[in-house]
């Protein structure tokens, strides 16, 4: 007990020791705190990384004779005490910063929430290793060394591992989350080179002025130290000489801005082509719980999807004016409760007799969700199913149009795939036609989310540390998709009124309505939207717009509940657990300000990005989130209630794209693997032992 309170105490002093020293990294995570909503000070994010920048040159300043650059190889790879403090200090910094931020991910897994909190901890506090590393064996500006570094690993933490994780990027801070927010001209650089245009420009600015105070605290010394009396003229200013390669680094940067400026406004600001379509789109915004998946109570499913389909039929019929009249509604992801795809319930017309009660029921439910939006299309592939408005029985319905046929308008949904031959699920989006039903390709999302749609990593590290961080206690892996799908929906798309009989045709002279549709935080991943919306050498447009189908409904309203119960009815069923200790922290946690979450306003800023990033508009259909459409311009045109993240119905016209691709669009991610590659080779350079002059 004597030895255990000793090291409590030695490891309470070291930590004394080191609050001083943490002080500037400290307030510089708060500033990046303050960026993001809320409160979202904007502003903040040009000196955000100043305190912090200080605290490197400090470290590099305060280092012993012994640790000076000169050295053999393995001397220079060999992490001095410096270094270490440094490490020790930013991450301890920043990790409440990121805990913070992320605190959105705890009702989903608490386990999870810790370990990738320190993981981005993790990617800060190696940018600024590599910024001291740079700064101590070159001496050139702060100005040029910090966005190198910092927009290096953010651009690295974008592309992976496991898919990467693009979220809390300095660039996000500067994008609109309301209406009355216009777009930035630093937002609008987006189009240059991605988000990291964004971020490379506040960085800059942090650098200059830290640079800026660096150089005047040293001509403060440097007088203090060549005073100069004289009777005459009085006290004489001494200015700190100027290294040349600092001045040389300054002259060539202040070149570049010189040069480059007058030339973004044509670079960044493109016209308009004229729009071939402008359709009218219903964005369904639901306030579906988790459990409209993972509930098997039969009276929770009926109610929720009779309130989603009088959500539907009020967008369709009851328009705020008639030119709002949607030509596509919009459904958010997974709204459908079970699988509705061909393989699926072709399986299902032929199995359900024959499986247990439980799975039984199952089935008949998915037939039943895919009737109501389809139609019944023979009685015998119908009967004994459940009611699709009511899920009661079907016996006295021999025939009735689907949603959509009864609507005359095509639905554009989100919802689970499953085919039981090859084993596989997806998390899929359905074009469902009147007349015709579902349409004969659909999308199957791409990109997985790591623990929240697959456990990543091999299968004894799944089994002993990774399914700790998930949300629930067996394999609920989906399967990724192998391809981009490209909707094509003709305007006015042709229906026929089931009661007048009358027909109304399309436009032979208008193009169809072409979309991709990315999936919950696909939207997120900027390689991925350009495939989505560019050929493949980038040379023009192959989408009007990007539909985002998403389901914010783990991390909107911040609700922890525990615990998660199992949805698959192909897998026995879990037993409740009785109350837990983490039940009990689950009630505290609600009651406090914690549960408040931004995750959606950040989710809203990082799809207007994209939207800039490739000149073409996206419009969003979200559960428990903020439904919204979005110009190429990052302009929000449409919004509902960001408020409150109630149900509600959002109108809009799909605003023009830009008349050509930006030189992102083109490009792609080329130009940041460039810097990439040039940071790191700086590195090495800096790490080759020079030889000494022979004498």
């Amino acid at each position: 007990m004597r030895r255990l309170l000793a090291a409590l105490k030695t490891a309470l002093a070291a930590l004394g020791r080191l609050a001083p020293a943490t002080a500037l990294p400290a307030l510089s995570a708060l500033l990046f705190l303050l960026t993001f909503p809320a409160p979202g000070l904007r502003w903040l994010a040009w000196v955000c990384l100043v305190p912090l920048t200080l605290t490197v040159h400090q470290n590099i300043t305060a280092q012993k004779p012994t640790d000076s650059i000169r050295g053999s190889l393995a001397q220079r790879l060999r992490p001095t005490r410096p270094t270490l403090h440094l490490a020790l200090i930013t991450f301890l910094a920043f990790l409440p910063a990121y805990l913070l931020l992320q605190r959105w991910m705890i009702p989903v897994t608490v386990g999870g929430y810790l370990a990738l909190s320190a993981y981005l901890t993790a990617w800060t506090t190696l940018a600024v290793l590599t910024l001291r590393l740079l700064r101590a064996r070159t001496r050139l500006p702060f100005a040029l060394l910090l966005p190198l570094a910092w927009t290096t690993f953010d651009f690295l933490r974008e592309q992976g591992p496991f898919g990467g994780y693009a979220w809390f990027f300095l660039a996000h801070t500067q994008a609109a989350t309301t209406p009355d927010q216009g777009p930035t001209y630093i937002t609008q650089t987006a189009a240059l080179l991605g988000q990291n245009t964004i971020t490379f420009s506040l960085v800059f600015v942090n650098g200059v002025v830290a640079d800026a105070l660096i150089y005047l605290t040293a001509c403060i010394r440097y007088h203090q130290a060549h005073k100069i009396e004289n009777r005459k003229s009085g006290p004489r200013i001494h200015l700190q000489p100027v290294d040349r390669n600092f001045a040389w680094s300054y002259g060539l940067m202040i070149a570049t801005v010189i040069l480059t400026v007058p030339l973004l406004p044509g670079m960044v600001y493109s016209p308009m082509q004229q729009n071939r379509n402008s359709p009218t789109l219903a964005l369904i915004q639901t306030d579906l719980p988790q459990s409209n998946k993972d509930s098997n109570d039969h009276e929770t499913l009926a109610l929720f999807w009779r309130d989603l389909l009088g959500q539907t039929r009020d967008a369709a019929l009851n328009p705020p004016t008639p030119d709002l009249k949607p030509d596509l509604i919009v459904w958010p992801e997974t709204a459908i409760p079970g699988p509705t795809n061909d393989a699926f319930f072709n399986f299902a017309q032929r199995a359900w007799p024959y499986q247990p009660e439980a799975l039984q029921i199952y089935l008949r439910r998915s037939m039943a969700y895919r009737t109501a939006l389809e139609g019944f299309q023979q009685q015998d592939a119908t009967a004994g199913l459940d009611n699709p408005d009511a899920l009661g029985n079907l016996a006295n319905f021999n025939t009735r149009p689907g949603l959509a046929t009864e609507l005359n308008t095509p639905l554009l949904v989100g919802g689970p795939a499953r085919d039981i031959e090859q084993d596989t699920a997806h998390n899929s989006a359905f074009l469902i036609l009147p007349d015709t039903g579902y349409h004969p390709t659909r999308y199957d999302k791409v990109h997985r989310v790591p623990f929240g749609e697959y456990i990543p990593g091999p299968t004894f590290l799944k089994n002993f540390i990774l399914n700790h961080l998930s949300p629930y206690d067996f394999d609920y892996s989906l399967t990724p998709g192998k391809q981009v799908t490209v909707f094509e929906l003709p305007l006015p798309y042709p229906t026929t009124d089931p009661i007048a009989g009358s027909r109304r045709d399309p436009d032979p002279l208008a193009y169809p309505f072409r979309f991709a549709t990315p999936i919950c935080f696909e939207d997120t991943v900027p390689r991925l939207t350009r495939r989505m919306a560019l050929d493949l050498d980038g040379s023009y447009h192959r989408v009007d717009a990007l539909i985002n189908l998403t389901n914010d409904g783990w991390f909107a309203t911040g609700q922890l509940n525990l615990p998660v119960s199992e949805p698959d009815p192909f897998n026995p069923t879990t037993p409740d657990a009785p109350p837990t200790l983490a039940d009990r922290f689950a009630s505290l946690y609600n009651d406090s300000w914690l549960a408040a979450s931004h995750q959606p306003q950040q989710h809203l800023q990082i799809a207007s990005l994209r939207c800039i990033e490739l000149g073409i508009p996206m419009a969003r259909s979200v559960n428990r989130g903020i439904s919204a459409m979005i110009d190429s311009n990052g302009r929000i045109t449409a919004i509902a209630d960001p408020a409150t993240n109630a149900p509600g119905i959002v109108y809009a016209q799909l605003p023009p794209a830009r008349k050509t691709p930006t030189l992102y669009a083109r490009l792609g991610d080329w130009p940041m693997w460039f810097l990439t590659g040039s940071t790191f080779t700086l590195t090495i350079l800096t790490l080759i032992p020079k030889r000494k002059a022979k004498s």
